[in-house]
């Protein structure tokens, strides 16, 4: 079978960088006009939005991949396919609609991910758990890594009820779902 890359809506991305430009616009404006502090904060946080998408339009990277060994999310790893539980549709705390898996364990995914992150996915994932989820500390088998993805996993599940990995819905294809469910079903009955 052939490896399918599922990547973001590009015309949704160029709506995102053409915003945020407008806003850097706009602090720019406060900055000439009374508003120097302001300005620069709306400037350099809009500004560093529009970099992000427009670069993502530039180099287009995939949210996610199936493959014969298993689902590949962008946060690293692979979930093999007889772990995917459920694919569906979720909503994250309010009303963002996200797609996601809900998986059965955690040890294959867990197995996949290297002992030592790449240096900013490590770095990206600490601060999220420190933010919002507390890491496993009590199971000695996990090393850290692992343990901040268990801790960003159950995070997940409770809020987005019940899906453990998820992307925002309006990024992706509308038939994302259907393709995952039956990339997963050809996988596995051969």
């Amino acid at each position: 079978m052939d490896t399918i890359a599922v990547y973001a809506n590009r015309k949704l991305q160029l709506l995102y960088t053409a915003g945020c430009a407008l806003f850097a616009l706009v602090g720019v404006v406060m900055f000439f006009d009374g508003r120097p502090v302001k300005g620069l904060l709306v400037l350099v946080a809009f500004a560093a939005g529009a970099v992000l998408t427009g670069s993502q339009l530039v180099r287009p990277k995939p949210l996610l991949e199936l493959t014969p060994a298993g689902l590949r999310p962008t946060i690293g790893g692979v979930v093999p396919w007889q772990d995917v539980e459920d694919v569906g549709f979720g909503i994250l705390t309010g009303a963002s609609h996200v797609v996601g898996v809900r998986l059965s364990t955690y040890t294959g995914y867990l197995q996949s991910l290297p002992a030592n992150p790449p240096t900013k996915n490590g770095r990206i994932l600490s601060l999220a758990t420190r933010f919002i989820a507390q890491p496993a500390q009590n199971d000695p088998t996990l090393n850290r890594l692992q343990k901040e993805r268990v801790a960003l996993l159950t995070w997940s599940r409770n809020k987005t009820g019940g899906l453990d990995i998820y992307w925002p819905k309006r990024l992706l294809p509308d038939t994302t779902v259907a393709q995952i469910r039956a990339y997963q079903a050809d996988v596995l009955n051969t």
